[in-house]
């Protein structure tokens, strides 16, 4: 199973780490539609769904590029920590900018 490509908006993970943080999951829910088999090339989408004071959270669309069959889909909800204290962090400013949907 190979991810063809994954479609996100706003900015990568990137963004966090040359600024001291960590974006951190800590809850998947996760439906199951379809097998993926050996082979299978998938399309992955993800949308921020959700933004809060403290975390957020983002959807997931996984598709099989052949024929577009949905194959799973996930909301996840996760925290931005700051790498020093281990603490989360607000989502405002440049923070919730880079993950504004």
């Amino acid at each position: 199973i190979r991810s063809r490509r994954t479609v996100t908006r706003g900015k990568g993970l990137c963004f966090y780490y040359p600024r001291g943080l960590s974006f951190v999951v800590v809850k998947v829910v996760i439906n199951y539609r379809r097998p993926a088999v050996l082979d299978d090339e998938l399309d992955i989408t993800s949308v921020v769904v959700h933004l809060g004071g403290r975390s957020g959270v983002i959807h997931q669309d996984v598709r099989r590029a052949g024929d577009d069959e949905l194959i799973a889909d996930a909301d996840i909800t996760f925290v931005i920590v700051d790498i020093e204290t281990q603490k989360t962090v607000p989502m405002e400013g440049d923070i919730r900018e880079a993950l504004a949907p």
